[in-house]
Parts: C-alpha cells; sequence; structure tokens
C-alpha cells in the first residue's frame, strides 16, 4: 500500500527507517491500521526565521 506517503502497519513494522526518512523528507506519512490510521509527522528541533515565520499564526484569516 505504499503510495509515496501511505503505509500499512505491518509496512511500519518491518520498514521502519524507511517510514521515518520519508516522514523526514517528504512531510506527513499515513499508516492504515484496522481501526484507523496513524498520521507521523517529522518535526525539525531548529528551524530558520524564515521557515517559521512561513507557517501561518494563531489568528485565522478572516479576522486580518
Amino acid at each position: 500500500m505504499n503510495n509515496g506517503s501511505e503505509w500499512r502497519r505491518s509496512d511500519l513494522e518491518t520498514r521502519a527507517n524507511e517510514v521515518l526518512d520519508a516522514a523526514r523528507r517528504e512531510g506527513m506519512q499515513m499508516i492504515e491500521d484496522v481501526d484507523g490510521r496513524f498520521e507521523l509527522v517529522f518535526v525539525p528541533q531548529r528551524q530558520t526565521l524564515k521557515q517559521l515565520f512561513s507557517k501561518p499564526g494563531p489568528i485565522p484569516d478572516d479576522d486580518a
């Protein structure tokens, strides 16, 4: 079931390093389980100011 960012739980059990590397490199990875899914996201420890300020803030866009 690996379509770039979608994995089965069995994939995670046998290919953990590959799943983690994909999260770091490509963003969120979805791991399908029997009764739902896990969303795996890599969060870097340090960010540049450009990265930090490129994300939306706590104020909704329609309040501008």
